[in-house]
């Protein structure tokens, strides 16, 4: 309101009247005031306001014009829509949220359940943003279990008005046995829009780039990846599912990534006892090795008196029982092999080969 301007005041008096009912004194507010904010307005109800500025004197009184106002309840939010949570790492998972720029919003409160455990809040996101909301979890351990997320939307005035869909997260599992097979199993994604058209696989050997090796229908939560003839690989073999929607609603499919898990294949080495120089079946001396990292490979001979008397790195190198182009005498010599397995365990072999001549020399 203005400034009374015919007499000093000294205060001013707020009459309010609530849907027609009885005039009552709303408050008083000091003669500098031009303005009062009501709170725990009910709303769709009609208010009407006077403003008497009160002087000095018992005769000092002058009213305002009548105001009215019909409060209206700030719009609330049509939809929420978690569009997927999806692994970044083991301890980071990106949950993207779609929201309603219509609407008025005080709060989007992000919820999170692991294993189906009851939701906690963990996050607490202001209104005016979007249309996405982007969150990163990093409280989480990916490699353990599966967590499902929701968005509780408080409006304007605090109230709980809506709360989104669940994006539960893909949990990979990941296990070798002892017949060159890796064995895969994991949960499904939920709850999209639309529906689960796949689940791809990928797969990274070593430290190679992961590459597509399968794509799963949407039932099929398993896979068994036949690796026996990878045998020269180190038996490291990483895995990746990736969940992929289609017939979304809105023509914007997502999709979702598991964990990484990865499977370790048992290192294999088999090495001779015994090799005959000029024989037509075993004239060379070396192991024979499966799922090794051979980047600190290496393979030694040494002679009764402890000596290296031939080494190498590299796997495919076979010894043939001479030393700078001489056979040395018949007898039993040590070995030594160290390698690294795919867990990165630095492992070793030692034991003798008897070695004998086929012809003479």
């Amino acid at each position: 309101w203005t400034d009374y301007g015919g007499w000093p005041v000294t205060s001013y008096q707020i009459y309010a009247q609530q849907a027609g009912g009885v005039v009552y004194l709303l408050t008083t507010e000091p003669a500098t005031s031009n303005s009062f904010l009501q709170t725990g307005v009910a709303g769709f109800t009609n208010y009407c306001y006077v403003v008497k500025a009160i002087g000095a004197s018992p005769l000092q009184r002058s009213l305002s014009n009548k105001a009215c106002r019909l409060t209206d309840y700030p719009p609330v939010p049509a939809y929420n829509y978690v569009r997927t949570a999806t692994v970044i790492a083991r301890e980071d998972i990106l949950v993207i949220d779609t929201v309603d720029l219509s609407a008025e919003v005080r709060y989007y409160r992000i919820q999170r359940s692991a294993n189906g455990e009851p939701f906690d809040a963990v996050a607490v996101i202001n209104g005016g943003v979007g249309p996405l909301i982007q969150w990163h979890d990093y409280d989480v351990n990916s490699d353990e279990r599966s967590y499902r997320y929701r968005v509780v939307v408080d409006d304007s005035c605090g109230n709980e008005v809506l709360t989104s869909n669940e994006g539960g997260t893909i949990f990979l599992r990941a296990e070798a046995d002892l017949q060159g097979l890796n064995h895969l199993l994991w949960n499904g994604y939920e709850d999209w829009a639309g529906v689960v058209s796949g689940y791809a696989i990928y797969r990274a050997i070593g430290t190679d780039p992961e590459v597509l090796i399968n794509v799963n229908a949407p039932t099929d939560w398993t896979f068994i990846d036949d690796v026996s003839n990878l045998f020269t690989s180190n038996g490291r073999f990483c895995y990746r599912v990736e969940a992929i929607e289609s017939g979304n609603p809105a023509g914007i499919n997502a999709t979702s990534s598991s964990n990484a898990a990865c499977a370790i294949q048992q290192e294999q080495v088999w090495i001779p006892n015994s090799f005959i120089a000029g024989s037509a079946y075993n004239p060379e001396f070396k192991p024979v090795i499966a799922y090794v990292d051979v980047t600190d490979y290496e393979f030694a001979i040494i002679n009764r008196w402890g000596q290296v008397i031939w080494t190498t790195t590299d796997r495919d190198e076979a010894w043939d029982g001479r030393i700078n182009g001489n056979y040395v005498p018949q007898g039993v010599y040590a070995y030594y092999c160290a390698f690294e397995n795919g867990a990165g365990q630095q492992l070793a072999k030692r034991g003798t080969v008897t070695f004998l001549y086929a012809v003479e020399n």
